[in-house]
């Protein structure tokens, strides 16, 4: 074949990102939690951590509102992702082009994952391709443009997806400034 490529897409990125940042400042920085904590109450899926999972959610950055603090370990997450792709070659000579699309596949596979650092429970879908978790980017669409822009995109061959979220009132038919 002319073009003789594997694509392998990337999604999850803004729920590793949003993990990593989560126990960065919760565990290390202000130490409100110790790691073993956190982990225990992880594999119980925060059953009686309830409060912990809050603080996880409201507290910590998340990807998609324009926070250098998570944009850049969302951007190392993605780094890391696209060098190990790249670096493989097919069996049959081609090679493998990293992508991060996801139309609907983040969802399968956040069923069988575990709870995570950022707050996110067991089994929710994971973030899908360059997007935001869902529901985390709070400051509206062009902040989770200025977070995507963030990433190096380059040699990410196979397509991109980034889902943006407008308020209904966004859509109500009040005039434009």
């Amino acid at each position: 074949a002319r073009y003789n490529s594997i694509a392998i897409q990337g999604v999850g990125m803004a729920t590793v990102g949003d993990s990593l940042a989560a126990i960065d400042r919760i565990v290390f920085r202000e130490k409100k939690v110790g790691m073993g904590e956190l982990i225990a109450a992880m594999q119980a899926d925060f059953a009686d951590a309830e409060p912990l999972r809050q603080m996880l959610l409201s507290r910590c950055p998340k990807f998609g509102n324009d926070d250098d603090e998570v944009d850049s370990l969302c951007a190392r997450v993605m780094h890391i992702f696209r060098e190990a792709v790249l670096a493989q070659h097919c069996a049959h000579g081609g090679h493998f082009m990293p992508g991060a699309l996801s139309t609907n596949g983040h969802v399968a596979f956040g069923l069988g994952e575990p709870a995570f650092p950022s707050g996110r429970r067991m089994g929710e879908p994971l973030s899908p391709g360059l997007s935001p978790c869902q529901g985390m980017n709070t400051l509206g669409p062009t902040a989770a443009l200025k977070s995507a822009a963030k990433i190096d995109q380059g040699r990410i061959a196979n397509g991109i997806s980034l889902n943006l979220e407008f308020s209904p009132e966004f859509f109500r038919g009040g005039e434009a400034e």
